[in-house]
């Protein structure tokens, strides 16, 4: 369509060029968890303080906390069941609040059944695998 010698640009054209470029120049989201305390530690980093750690997601909640955080360890030998299941418990308490995130850093963690709950985000490291228990 030609309105006085110039071609029309349709608004969905150009909105979708706006999006493309605004696209090109927005990064992925991160979420940053700062030094916090945790119940049973410290913020002196002598007693199971929280060490800072910076990841990105497509979606961050307003909680969140390391399996670490919660005694668990990923040398593929020891159980984390009871880590996972305490690591839910307390994160589950956020849900009307933003929802709780728990990250699984690189390891090998082995585990029973647990159980997730609304409002949650699993977020497993690059280099984290879950080996489940019979």
């Amino acid at each position: 369509m030609e309105l006085q010698g110039r071609s029309c640009i349709s608004l969905p054209l150009i909105l979708a060029t706006w999006l493309l470029v605004a696209a090109a120049f927005i990064g992925p989201a991160e979420c940053i968890r700062r030094k916090r305390q945790l119940p049973g530690g410290s913020e002196d980093g002598k007693g199971g303080g929280v060490e800072q750690f910076k990841y990105s997601a497509a979606a961050c909640r307003a909680h969140t906390a390391s399996l670490s955080d919660f005694g668990g360890v990923g040398d593929g030998a020891t159980s984390n069941t009871a880590a996972f299941q305490a690591a839910v418990s307390h994160l589950s308490q956020f849900a009307s609040d933003g929802g709780g995130m728990l990250f699984v850093p690189a390891g090998r963690w082995l585990t029973g059944p647990f159980n997730l709950t609304s409002s949650f985000t699993l977020f497993l490291h690059r280099d984290a695998v879950i080996l489940a228990t019979q």
